[in-house]
């Protein structure tokens, strides 16, 4: 989904706050998911971008502070680099997520 308020229950907002490549740099829509496994939440975003150290740098400053894990596959095409962060949250009492 591209739209991080579309679902059920709230993208978490480090992923929802996640640094995005500048305009022209991404390669791809970005795709915002959850999955949900009992009280286990998977919150996530995946793209493409141009193969960029400064947005790297940027980004992985941002998920160290912010507890959010990364993937980043480097030129798996020719100049072009493959993004997915994620986090876990529990379900709380009231269906929503908690952090």
């Amino acid at each position: 989904m591209e739209d991080p308020e579309g679902f059920a229950l709230e993208m978490d907002k480090r992923i929802r706050d996640l640094p995005l490549p500048e305009k022209g740099k991404l390669r791809s829509g970005v795709g915002y998911s959850q999955s949900i496994d009992g009280d286990k939440i998977v919150h996530s975003v995946s793209f493409w971008c141009n193969t960029d150290q400064r947005y790297f740098d940027r980004v992985n400053e941002y998920v160290k502070q912010a507890g959010v894990n990364i993937k980043i596959e480097r030129e798996r095409m020719p100049g072009q680099t493959y993004v997915r962060a994620e986090v876990e949250t529990k379900r709380k009492n009231d269906g929503s997520a908690k952090r």
